[in-house]
């Protein structure tokens, strides 16, 4: 029984402290990858979430590159990150913004988000001095 109850605390506390992080890619938008968007479990060794923008150009050819996802400390930043300083022969950065957060889902939408707890706390002191 102590075997037990010892496996499923592991079990949830080892989910529980997982970092996810909001997951897209796109070629043509933010607004594209925000519809393609989903939420992923970090493996091991990404320890932040990000997102990024590329953009590549060569002889009539010019790609952009929109994409959020789980990261670690060598993609986070732009002079060890692969996207950032491939050569394909064909094509060459133009443009490479990189942006790391620590904290899952912080790298969200433009749109600003208030946690449940400072909504209840706006809400509590209000009570507190107005009512």
């Amino acid at each position: 029984m102590k075997t037990l109850f010892f496996i499923i605390l592991t079990v949830l506390i080892t989910n529980g402290n997982a970092l996810q992080c909001r997951s897209c890619f796109a070629l043509n938008s933010w607004e594209n990858c925000d519809k393609l968007q989903f939420t992923m479990t970090c493996p091991p060794g990404y320890d932040r979430c990000g997102k990024g923008y590329v953009e590549r150009e060569g002889t009539g050819i010019h790609i952009k590159g929109y994409s959020r996802g789980c990261m670690n400390a060598k993609q986070c930043n732009p002079a060890t990150n692969n996207a950032c300083n491939l050569d394909d022969g064909s094509t060459k950065v133009t443009k490479c913004d990189i942006y790391c957060c620590h904290g899952s889902m912080c790298n969200g939408t433009k749109l600003p988000m208030v946690s449940t707890m400072m909504f209840l706390a706006c809400v509590f002191f209000c009570f507190l001095f107005f009512i």
